[in-house]
């Protein structure tokens, strides 16, 4: 764990995808809580964004019903993202936060380009899994977070995290030696600085043909130790597979947080994930902390 007084300054304004109602419905409400906890964490603004994305029926007939139908589907998509957005500023202020709220309609599947651009002007993005109703505009939010923002992305799981120092003693970074999962740790280096427990997890070697010496991983460790980190290196087999071996041992040590590289490549506004990365997407319990 780091003395080092101010490891916070880098983190100013979160952008949190609103999907769902944070009021009413118990997903939405983890991530509000759990990004709350993040927000305070940094003294940072809270930035949640809603994004609607209407579905504009084919066949009807005549120009004029036509108009009048995508008229009425898009005032109704925007009423429903602006009262996404009242919901979630009135339980950020009551939780005291500093907080601004802001409603967008996405049509012909631009979600992840509107998030990636509001993005751009935040310090960290977080996402919920995709999954339930919203789940293929949440898919679209985090291909537009993770490839086109240039910010790293927080995915959370479903349950509620706390993301204070306390909540966050055990972190472990997938590392491979790929220039992601190099941004991704250099872009955690808040958190691990005020991490009791850091591993550095790395599977067969890392990555393949690399030159790592007798101990891969252990270049990483030498970085992150000249900025006050205390790594410790764990190399494990791939016998089930890369993803199986890394959460595995996230259970193991009882991970809060995992850091790796997102890895994937971005083809007509469709992101198309590495195997690895889709794994841990679905099935780790620990919020995921990616830069690509």
């Amino acid at each position: 764990m780091s003395s080092t007084a101010d490891v916070t300054a880098g983190v100013k304004i979160i952008l949190l995808h609103l999907a769902g109602d944070p009021s009413g419905d118990p997903g939405a409400n983890d991530r509000f809580t759990s990004t709350a906890s993040l927000a305070r964490r940094f003294g940072a603004r809270l930035v949640g964004l809603s994004i609607e994305a209407p579905y504009y029926p084919l066949g009807v007939e005549g120009s004029g019903a036509l108009s009048d139908v995508y008229a009425r589907i898009a005032a109704e998509s925007e009423a429903e993202s602006r009262a996404r957005v009242k919901a979630f500023h009135e339980l950020a202020k009551s939780a005291g936060l500093d907080v601004e709220g802001r409603a967008a309609v996405a049509p012909g599947g631009g979600a992840g380009s509107i998030f990636a651009l509001h993005g751009r002007y935040a310090d960290l993005c977080v996402v919920g899994a995709p999954n339930g109703e919203d789940s293929a505009i949440s898919q679209r939010v985090l291909e537009g977070a993770l490839f086109d923002t240039g910010r790293p992305v927080i995915l959370l799981p479903e349950k509620p995290h706390d993301f204070s120092a306390d909540g966050l003693s055990r972190i472990m970074i997938a590392w491979d030696g790929r220039k992601e999962a190099a941004r991704a740790v250099h872009d955690a280096l808040p958190f691990l600085l005020t991490a009791e427990e850091v591993e550095i997890c790395v599977v067969d070697g890392g990555l393949s043909g690399g030159d790592y010496g007798q101990e891969p991983g252990a270049d990483c460790a030498r970085w992150l130790a000249a900025h006050g980190v205390s790594p410790t290196v764990q190399q494990v087999s791939r016998t089930f597979g890369v993803a199986k071996a890394l959460l595995d041992r996230s259970f193991a040590m009882g991970a809060q947080m995992i850091v790796m590289g997102g890895y994937g490549h971005s083809r007509l506004s469709e992101a198309i994930f590495g195997g690895v990365t889709e794994s841990l997407l679905s099935e780790a319990k620990a919020p995921l902390f990616m830069a690509h």
